[in-house]
Order: C-alpha cells, then sequence, then structure tokens
C-alpha cells in the first residue's frame, strides 16, 4: 500500500503539541485521565474520533488536539491479519485537511458537518519487534494513569491536547493525557509517537533505520518506567 506525501506528517511535528509551560515548578511525569468534555468540547470531541480513527489502534494510539496553530492529527499502531504481502503490524497515521475545532466553532448549537473536512492518510507496515516494543512502552505510561494533585496550580502556554491509548492483556481499552505540566519520560511518549507518524511517510527503503530507532527510544523509554516504579 502506498502512502500519501509525507508532509502532512511533518507537518505535524511543527505544531508544538509538546510545547507546555516550561517554567513551571513541578511536573507529573504520569499520564492523568482524559478530560471531562461538555458542550462544544464533547462535539468536537465526538467529530475528531470519528474522522481521525480509522483503524482499531489497540497496540498504541495517539491524538495531538492543537492550540492555537496546526490541525488535528492521529497515529495508530495494530495488528492486521490475513494480509498477502505476510505484514501483519501496520501505522495508520491521519490528519484533518482544516482544523475541525473551526468547524464546531461555525455551527454553534448545531452539530458540525463532518463531510466539511476531508482527511489525509498514510498507511504503512512495522515490523513487529518495533510494534510491540511501543505497545510496551504505551501500556507501560498508561498503566500508572493517575489524576493530578488538586492542590498544585501552573499555566500552560496553549491549550494542546495530547492523548495515548492502548488496549491491555486483558483486553480493556486505557486512555489517557498529558498532565498540565508534563515531565520527561512523558515527552519520551511523545517523541515516539511523532516518530511513528514521520516513519508513515518515509520511503519505503528508509523505513528499516527508522524502525530501528523507534524500537530503540521505545525500549530505552520502558526501562526508564521499569526503573521509576
Amino acid at each position: 500500500m502506498k502512502c500519501t506525501s509525507a508532509a502532512f506528517l511533518l507537518a505535524a511535528l511543527l505544531t508544538g503539541f509538546a510545547s507546555h509551560s516550561s517554567g513551571a515548578r513541578t511536573t507529573w511525569d504520569y499520564l492523568v485521565p482524559l478530560e471531562k468534555e461538555t458542550g462544544s468540547g464533547a462535539a468536537y470531541e465526538k467529530l475528531w474520533r470519528k474522522k481521525l480513527l480509522v483503524t482499531n489502534g489497540e497496540l498504541a494510539r495517539f491524538v495531538g488536539l492543537p492550540g492555537n496553530v496546526g490541525e488535528e492529527t492521529s497515529v495508530s499502531v495494530y495488528r492486521r491479519a490475513n494480509k498477502s504481502d505476510g505484514s501483519e503490524y501496520w501505522i495508520t497515521a491521519t490528519q484533518a485537511s482544516s482544523r475541525l475545532w473551526n468547524l464546531v466553532e461555525a455551527e454553534g448549537t448545531k452539530p458540525p458537518n463532518a463531510n466539511a473536512v476531508g482527511v489525509h492518510r498514510c498507511d504503512a507496515p512495522l515490523p513487529e519487534s518495533a510494534a510491540l516494543a511501543v505497545h510496551r512502552a504505551w501500556i507501560a505510561m498508561l498503566s500508572q494513569l493517575r489524576p493530578e494533585p488538586k492542590s498544585e496550580q501552573s499555566i500552560a502556554v496553549d491549550s494542546s491536547t495530547e492523548i495515548f491509548a492502548a488496549v491491555d492483556s486483558n483486553g480493556r481499552l486505557i486512555e489517557g493525557q498529558f498532565s498540565r505540566e508534563p515531565g520527561e519520560n512523558s515527552k519520551a511518549l511523545l517523541h515516539v509517537a511523532l516518530s511513528l507518524m514521520e516513519y508513515c511517510g518515509t520511503p519505503s527503503f528508509q523505513r528499516a533505520d527508522k524502525a530501528r530507532e523507534i524500537e530503540k527510544a521505545a525500549a530505552e523509554l520502558l526501562r526508564r518506567i521499569e526503573g521509576k516504579s
């Protein structure tokens, strides 16, 4: 399967999903539960889930919701059985052709017209060892999911949201997002997610090297997480 242009994937790397406040006194190096959305926020969540989540993403999923600039983006890693070319593990990356949030704002109290925005999609096979390394790192981070301390206060410089999800060995979907002040493990997790998006748009003859980089980064993150447990 051929990928579309890598340009939309590389653009996601430049939107600054991780640009939270650098001057905070406290970091919470774990993911936190998804915020409960209401009103326009709930309509927005329903819209981006419908448009971007086109595969099950049971091994690993990342969704980047931008702050002031950029489009909504996702990447999923999953197992795809019975492929004619023998490739069972795949990556799918998607990005809205224009900001989905703008549809919600424009429609106001009416349901947004999902057909008004297209989605760029890229699919690529991923080596099994890399896919499983990514899954282990995702599960390790998501297993530490807990709320932020309510007594702490911090101010983020933008309103971007970084969401991670995976299915554990019990078949349970776990979803979490960055805390207000993400620590080093959280940022390393984001780095792997963005590397997966970049991999999807990488020419096929260069993917083996990129896959090894991703596997190494995921394994190093897992070692750090287990060392802190």
